[in-house]
């Protein structure tokens, strides 16, 4: 990843000079010594680094039923490209089964009919994108289908920015409870990744 770029800028010196060389040649011979270019060069640093701001509360408890359609909304997310530079970015979200936890915490012992509920037709929906600063090309911010739980699925991709820029958006997941899922208070991770 570059965090600095070089640019050589030449000042106006010669530029000055050139234009003294339409008076006549008496006035050139009355004095001009020597000309010399002067060259500044100047160092553009970023202003900082790639980031991704997602909140880690938990969402609140969402009342599911055997065979229905459910979903939750999560915290915003917020990605913030402060690198000065070209590099596009990717984030991507995998999701695990719920998992059944007893009163004290822990995750339900294996031989516990209710153990996890498996969701189906799991997907990632990106709602209010807003984009800040020059990106270009491709933004990929159409979410996903989430095919396999705990596999990493692009949500959102920004192919070509120009410089610093951010985005955020709030994200929703949509699922169905299978028909056979049993009564239970069950916990899942939703977890955001950046690239």
């Amino acid at each position: 990843m570059r965090k600095a770029t070089r640019i050589s800028l030449a000042l106006g010196t010669s530029a000055a000079l050139l234009s003294l060389s339409a008076l006549p040649a008496s006035a050139a011979d009355a004095g001009l010594i020597a000309a010399n270019d002067s060259h500044a060069t100047i160092e553009v640093s970023a202003t900082g680094s790639l980031t991704m701001d997602v909140a880690t509360t938990p969402i609140d408890d969402i009342a599911l039923k055997p065979g229905a359609q459910s979903g939750f909304t999560a915290p915003i997310v917020t990605v913030t490209d402060n690198r000065s530079w070209i590099t596009g970015w990717n984030t991507t979200v995998k999701m695990t089964k719920f998992v059944i936890f007893d009163d004290l915490g822990a995750p339900a012992e294996e031989e516990d009919p209710r153990e996890s509920i498996i969701p189906t037709d799991l997907a990632y929906h990106v709602e209010d994108f807003i984009p800040t600063g020059d990106v270009r090309g491709e933004i990929k911010s159409d979410g996903a289908k989430i095919a396999e739980l705990n596999q990493e699925q692009d949500v959102v991709k920004v192919e070509s920015p120009y410089g610093d820029n951010a985005a955020k958006w709030t994200p929703s997941v949509s699922f169905k409870v299978p028909t056979n899922a049993l009564v239970g208070k069950y916990t899942a991770t939703l977890t955001h990744s950046l690239y």
